[in-house]
């Protein structure tokens, strides 16, 4: 069965998919209990302050550098998002993720976790744009594989 055909048969059977940002770590577990079948990739640095014992540092997260930056109002959120935009599309497993996340997202919905409560003002809505438009990205960065 073609990977177009097995996400048909998953839509039919009314499985969610794609990616959601909503989802913060202090409700993961409610989410997991709405969600059984979703996917959760916690993007965080440190996991293990909010709760999140076996869990390790996602190389989707922002550096300690850009975070602090960004927390300690040293940079914009415009910015930020610029140079997230360039560490991440230099790693190269962090493009082998997202291009894991992405093809992941048409089977099932993939939640992206982090700490912050509000997704406007996190790294997840970050994400969620490479997501979204991954093929874009792969090609500006000159990215072919």
């Amino acid at each position: 069965m073609s990977l177009d055909n097995f996400v048909q048969v998953k839509k039919n059977q009314s499985v969610r998919t794609g990616i959601n940002i909503g989802c913060y770590a202090a409700v993961m577990a409610k989410y997991q209990a709405k969600f059984p079948k979703a996917q959760f990739e916690v993007v965080m640095r440190k996991p293990w302050t909010v709760g999140l014992k076996d869990v390790h540092p996602s190389v989707l997260s922002p550096s300690e550098v850009l975070l602090e930056m960004y927390q300690y109002r040293r940079t914009n959120f415009k910015k930020f998002g610029q140079l997230f935009e360039k560490e991440i599309f230099t790693n190269r497993h962090a493009i082998f993720k997202l291009k894991t996340l992405k093809e992941l997202s048409k089977v099932r919905e993939v939640f992206l976790v982090c700490c912050e409560r509000n997704p406007a003002e996190c790294h997840r809505s970050i994400l969620y744009k490479f997501l979204s438009n991954l093929e874009f990205y792969l090609k500006k960065w000159r990215i072919f594989s």
